[in-house]
């Protein structure tokens, strides 16, 4: 146990020197006297304008006099912090902090993997954005380019260019698409959402410590808004390791400085140690917006860290590290956004529709996500339970904000430079990205504000809001520090709840993954799409207009269009004029869209679509534009 803090007297004063000063009787002052006047002279003063030596007072007793000296310019010594000599861990401490260090963050990366494949059993889920990445990833290990072979029944060609998200997951993906890539995907997913937790434990030991950050990292593990985002083919998991990979070794470039050395100005060589690291941080950056186009707000928020962080009084070394993270992290990016607007006449891919939803609903829904993923989880299947987390939670936030109200200060912060300077990237990079999704969503037509699209900021708020509650904790009295204590171990719990509860949750629901159907009937393994035997007979780049058509996509490699509904306009010309195309129809499935007879009615005669084959139910129609000895529809399909 170490000494509470106390405020120095004149006797540690006394002790201070004896360890600190050579043991020579001539070098010390007197007992009973007051220390000597310490003045400190430069020849090479970093501060020209300060020709009078300041007077400050180093204690109690002891004054800094003015002393004549006839060159160099004076440079006071600042007051000695001899608190942490005080505060000396004992070895016992020591040990459990080195053993944290290094055993928090591999239980975390363990536990993360085994929930993370669990979630994704026996498959992850699908949405359109993942027959987008899969589409593209296929298309890139066919040859076909950055491509997708999934389009609107609108668009003429078969394949467009991959314009609309950023390029890095498909190709990433492109790697295991031959072989599976549906089980590629899984893999990579589950990977990156272990790998997180290794950039994050370094955010979480320089802010919080030991302790504190190895409970930061569990919580990380278990949580329920990570695993929904794993447990489907989507790049947010993948986005969010290049964002804490890139605030980690941001915070460590901005607070590298030669040993020795307390100024970043006299570091030495063109490129010193923590430029690199600023570098890599501009490196992650530009992966992270090559992911997800909101990556420009990782962007924003590391230039407004090396701006606010920066502790070199040289104008060209503050500019020289913004420009080494601001060069690689904003370069591909906009040659990316470049050739989209060359290919496609749009900066972003495609031209956005304006929204529909009003700001005060995008506000509501922002506050009831974060409520819903912070406070009250889905820990409990019983409702009662799930109700009583609820209120108590409610409850117990409440409690805290009026705790953090009163308690509110530079002593809640982080007087610690490497401290601080994680606390202000993290800050920055927690509120830029909010505000961008929360503009976006009030901008241009998208899903409304959930879970998914708020994950890729949840680390950062993960490891300020235990900033805060250690901060509001320590020096507190003691029953603030046991109610603190106590909604701590409510709010962790919960969500060391909520993690396994959705890893082993029911698919083909969306109860726990609202608003997206946690849908893998198609995705599973053992899933033999009852049109393979037609599909296997058609050329590789036939077009197929299906009301199927991304389980055509999942399990071929045709180019595909969706068949509109029954009470779309424009049909069946919207459909006809796609000629020499093939009509797939299963009927079991969406029965609000073109099917069976809708089709046959159309009739054989040019333009028309003919029966060709069936089988397992499943009918397959070729549109006839001109009518030749080779385009008769055949009498009997082949079954």
């Amino acid at each position: 146990m170490t000494e509470p803090q106390r405020n120095p007297n004149p006797d540690d004063w006394e002790s201070l020197v004896d360890r600190l000063l050579p043991d020579d009787e001539t070098a010390r002052p007197p007992k009973g006297d007051p220390p000597p006047a310490i003045v400190i002279y430069s020849d090479n003063a970093r501060h020209p304008e300060s020709h009078q030596p300041a007077r400050q007072e180093l204690h109690s007793s002891a004054v800094v006099e003015p002393i004549e000296e006839p060159e160099g310019d004076p440079v006071t010594l600042a007051e000695p912090d001899i608190a942490p000599l005080l505060q000396t861990p004992s070895p016992q401490n020591q040990r459990r902090e080195r053993l944290l260090k290094w055993l928090a963050p591999a239980v975390a990366v363990l536990i993360a993997l085994a929930l993370g494949w669990w979630a994704t059993a026996p498959s992850p889920a699908l949405s359109p954005d993942s027959l987008q990445y899969i589409s593209a990833a296929k298309s890139i290990a066919g040859g076909h380019g950055l491509t997708t072979a999934v389009t609107p029944l609108e668009i003429g060609p078969a394949r467009i260019p991959f314009s609309a998200w950023p390029p890095l997951f498909p190709m990433l993906l492109a790697l295991g698409a031959k072989s599976d890539a549906v089980a590629w995907a899984r893999a990579v997913n589950v990977v990156c959402f272990a790998l997180t937790l290794l950039p994050l434990a370094f955010l979480a030991r320089w802010l919080l410590g030991a302790a504190w950050g190895a409970v930061a990292l569990l919580t990380y593990a278990c949580f329920r808004p990570a695993l929904l985002t794993t447990s489907f083919i989507w790049s947010e998991t993948l986005f969010t390791l290049w964002c804490v990979a890139a605030l980690a070794c941001l915070v460590r470039g901005l607070e590298a400085t030669p040993a020795g050395s307390e100024h970043p100005e006299e570091e030495e060589g063109p490129i010193d140690a923590g430029t690199f690291w600023i570098i890599g941080a501009g490196l992650f950056a530009a992966l992270a917006s090559l992911t997800r186009y909101t990556g420009f707000a990782l962007i924003g928020a590391g230039a407004i860290a090396v701006v606010l962080r920066n502790h070199s009084d040289s104008g060209a070394h503050s500019l020289r590290r913004l420009a080494a993270f601001l060069v690689p992290a904003a370069l591909p990016i906009t040659l990316w956004c470049a050739r989209n607007q060359f290919l496609t006449g749009h900066i972003f891919g495609e031209e956005r529709v304006r929204a529909t939803q009003r700001p005060a609903e995008v506000i509501l829904d922002t506050i009831r996500t974060l409520g819903g993923d912070w406070i009250a989880p889905p820990a409990f299947a019983s409702p009662v339970l799930q109700s009583a987390l609820i209120w108590t939670a409610g409850i117990a936030a409440v409690a805290l904000v009026l705790v953090f109200v009163q308690r509110f200060g530079p002593r809640m912060m982080e007087s610690d430079r490497r401290s601080h300077t994680t606390g202000v990237a993290l800050s920055a990079f927690a509120i830029l990205y909010t505000l961008l999704v929360v503009v976006s969503t009030m901008s241009i037509a998208t899903d409304r504000v959930n879970t998914r699209l708020l994950l890729p900021s949840y680390p950062a708020l993960l490891l300020l809001g235990f900033m805060m509650l250690r901060g509001a904790r320590d020096g507190a009295n003691r029953p603030t520090q046991m109610a603190i204590g106590a909604i701590t171990t409510l709010l962790v719990a919960s969500q060391l709840a909520a993690g396994p509860r959705y890893a082993g949750a029911a698919r083909e629901t969306q109860d726990l993954s609202h608003p997206y159907w946690r849908s893998l009937q198609w995705a599973r393994p053992e899933y033999e799409a009852p049109e393979a035997p037609l599909l296997a007979r058609l050329h590789p780049d036939a077009l197929i207009i299906s009301n199927v058509w991304d389980r055509v996509a999942l399990h071929s490699s045709h180019p595909t269009k969706p068949l509109p509904g029954k009470d779309e306009k424009g049909w069946p010309g919207s459909v006809l004029r796609h000629a020499n195309a093939y009509i797939l129809i299963d009927p079991e499935v969406r029965a609000n869209r073109v099917g069976i007879t809708e089709v046959e009615r159309i009739g054989v005669l040019p333009p028309g679509a003919g029966l060709i084959a069936e089988a397992n139910g499943v009918r397959l129609y070729r549109i006839v534009s001109e009518l030749g000895p080779n385009d008769l529809p055949r009498s009997t399909p082949v079954r």
